[in-house]
C-alpha cells in the first residue's frame, strides 16, 4: 500500500488529512516498505499541543514495537522508547529516567547505574514509583525478565 493507492479509494480531503496525519498510518507505510528489516527510527516533534494526539502517538509506540519497529520519539530534551526486554541508555550523570508501564504491571525489573535501583522488582500501571530516577553514570541499563 502507498498513499496514492489509499487516496484513490478515499476521495475526500478530510479523510485523507485524518489518516495521513496519523502516526500509525505513516509508520504502517514504513513497515510495509521496510521489508521487515529492523531499523531504528527517530521521530522528532510529535507531541504538539493536543493531549489526545500525544497519548495516541505514545501508545502507538507499543503497537509498533510488537511489530519489530524500534522507535524513539524525541521532543526537546526528552526521549521516549519502549522495551519488553532490555534497554541500554546513554546520557549524562544526573539525567532523569522514568520507567512507566503502558500495558498493565511490569514484573521483575532490574536497573543498573540509576540512583533508585530496582532489583527484580515490579512497577504497577498507573503508579508513579518508576518516575524521576537519576543516572549515576553516563550509561544505564534496564531489563525486564
Amino acid at each position: 500500500m502507498n498513499l496514492e493507492d489509499w487516496e484513490a479509494n478515499n476521495p475526500t480531503n478530510k479523510e485523507i488529512y485524518l489518516i495521513a496525519s496519523s502516526i500509525v498510518f505513516v509508520l504502517s507505510l514504513y513497515t510495509y516498505h521496510a521489508a521487515r528489516v529492523v531499523v531504528p527510527l527517530l521521530i522528532f516533534g510529535l507531541f504538539g499541543s493536543r493531549l489526545d494526539h500525544m497519548l495516541t502517538n505514545i501508545f502507538a509506540l507499543s503497537y509498533l514495537e510488537e511489530k519489530g519497529i524500534h522507535i524513539t520519539f524525541i521532543e526537546g530534551n526528552q526521549e521516549i522508547r519502549i522495551t519488553r526486554t532490555t534497554i541500554h541508555l546513554e546520557g549524562k550523570i544526573d539525567d532523569l529516567v522514568s520507567l512507566i508501564p503502558l500495558k498493565g504491571d511490569v514484573k521483575k525489573i532490574k536497573t543498573t547505574n540509576l540512583a533508585y535501583k530496582l532489583a527484580n522488582e515490579d512497577l504497577h500501571f498507573g503508579f508513579s514509583r518508576g518516575i524521576s530516577n537519576v543516572m549515576t553514570e553516563k550509561t544505564a541499563d534496564v531489563s525486564i525478565q
